[in-house]
């Protein structure tokens, strides 16, 4: 549909406003779609796009963009450049990485990159200070980027089926946020500061099956009384105890260990004193 595509393009009036062509089974967007100018909104959802033209980022008007349900494996860092965008949908791809200079937008308000193949988020989301919602959910990402701390007016984080341990202890300078989906991940604790969002109503853990017995207990009951026992004294020093190097069982056994050689260290003194300072024996103990 290519070749078609470009003519049908040709023809249009070049101060077209919105284009929808989703569901018309695309494979290649032709490079003209650069001269449709005033483009405010372009819906390309529910094709069979590989990749996209450079050619985007000549629609400095776009506000919307829908890539929904393609086979995306990468994005053109001319995408990047976009000065007006604020609703870009690039999930249901095979997206494994994003682009250079991918927190460029300075209008962004939502971002939608679920169901793809991301190992991680780029630390240039971090960048987004206009973000608003941020769905990433069924990827690979393994943790979230301490820099969304810089999204102050995020409300939405939606990060369910990934693998990620831990929640960043910084998002809880994100006071706007009202919701986090983090549902089937591999998460054992949530950090206090961040369960004490001041505006956070929402928190998802469902099927986390690493959570600590007592947050799996309090999930079970709903969401008022997880977010009460998260806000307790008592949960923080449960986080406080449990965070301590000493409490993890690597370190724990390395100090063992230690203790152990320190031991046999003064056990190898002890047989090492000149008989004639035996009555002096006590001493070993200070060593």
């Amino acid at each position: 549909m290519g070749a078609n595509l470009a003519k049908k393009i040709d023809k249009l009036d070049p101060g077209t406003t919105e284009l929808d062509l989703q569901g018309k089974n695309i494979k290649d967007l032709p490079p003209n779609i650069g001269t449709l100018s005033q483009l405010v909104r372009l819906n390309l959802a529910n094709n069979q796009l590989v990749d996209l033209p450079a050619e985007i980022g000549s629609l400095r008007l776009l506000v919307v963009l829908n890539l929904h349900n393609n086979k995306l494996k990468s994005l053109p860092v001319e995408i990047t450049t976009l000065p007006k965008l604020e609703d870009l949908n690039v999930s249901v791809n095979k997206l494994s990485s994003l682009p250079k200079g991918f927190g460029a937008w300075p209008t962004l308000l939502r971002l939608d990159v679920s169901y793809n193949d991301l190992d991680d988020l780029t630390a240039q989301v971090g960048l987004l200070s206009t973000l608003r919602e941020l769905y990433c959910s069924f990827n690979n990402i393994k943790s979230l980027p301490s820099d969304l701390s810089r999204c102050r007016h995020l409300s939405a984080l939606s990060a369910g089926n990934n693998k990620i341990k831990f929640l960043p202890t910084e998002l809880a300078q994100c006071e706007e946020l009202k919701k986090i989906d983090v549902s089937n991940n591999n998460i054992t604790f949530i950090p206090p500061v961040v369960a004490k969002i001041p505006a956070l109503e929402h928190l998802s853990l469902l099927g986390n099956h690493k959570l600590h017995p007592s947050i799996s207990a309090a999930t079970k009951k709903g969401q008022d009384p997880l977010l009460t026992y998260l806000r307790t004294d008592q949960y923080e020093a449960l986080y406080k105890d449990v965070r301590s190097p000493l409490s993890h069982p690597d370190i724990r056994s390395s100090f063992r260990e230690k203790r152990a050689a320190r031991l046999l260290q003064r056990e190898t003194a002890t047989t090492l004193i000149p008989l004639q300072l035996a009555p002096f024996a006590g001493f070993t103990d200070l060593l």
